[in-house]
């Protein structure tokens, strides 16, 4: 019952009421009926459903009624009887915890705000190295690409070249 949140005294009293001695739930005890309801048109609703006229009184009202909880005990009302007042962890209550607080919150700021700079000063640096091989990098792909460039060249020349011979030798020259 406790992890229901239904630990507290009231509670335990209240199912104590309900059983008997034996631990097995009363069937009777203090009953209420709803307003408008009449017990003999229930029983007679019963008896007839049933298709028997007993001699014996059922207990339909048993089933039919609510059951009234044990009265509480009075003077304070049930939820502020039972508990002590506990501040509040975000509230301050005193003024050497608030500047305690605030110097703590003034070194972190501090500390984050130096951090803070030099993680930015060391980004700015990747940044610019990043940059910086980048054109490295284009730099030696052009001049790759130029010395095959100029291989590519000259081999289309020398084919030009080696065709202009194959058709002369062909026409007989």
């Amino acid at each position: 019952m406790n992890v229901l949140g239904l630990g507290t005294p009231d509670v335990d009293r209240w199912i104590e009421a309900g059983e008997d001695n034996d631990g097995m739930v009363k069937r009777e005890g203090r009953r209420v009926g709803f307003v408008g309801d009449d017990p003999d048109d229930d029983r007679i609703q019963d008896i007839d459903e049933a298709g028997a006229n007993d001699d014996k009184p059922k207990d339909t009202r048993a089933e039919l009624a609510m059951q009234v909880s044990p009265l509480r005990q009075g003077g304070t009302s049930s939820s502020s009887s039972g508990w002590a007042p506990v501040p509040s962890p975000l509230r301050n209550t005193s003024p050497q915890a608030n500047s305690a607080q605030e110097f703590l919150q003034t070194m972190l700021r501090d500390g984050l705000y130096d951090f803070r700079r030099e993680t930015r000063a060391e980004i700015t640096g990747l940044h610019l190295d990043l940059l910086r091989m980048g054109r490295s990098w284009r730099r030696e792909m052009r001049e790759a690409m130029g010395e095959w460039g100029a291989d590519i060249r000259a081999l289309r020349e020398e084919n030009e070249r080696l065709r202009e011979e194959n058709e002369r030798l062909r026409r007989g020259y």
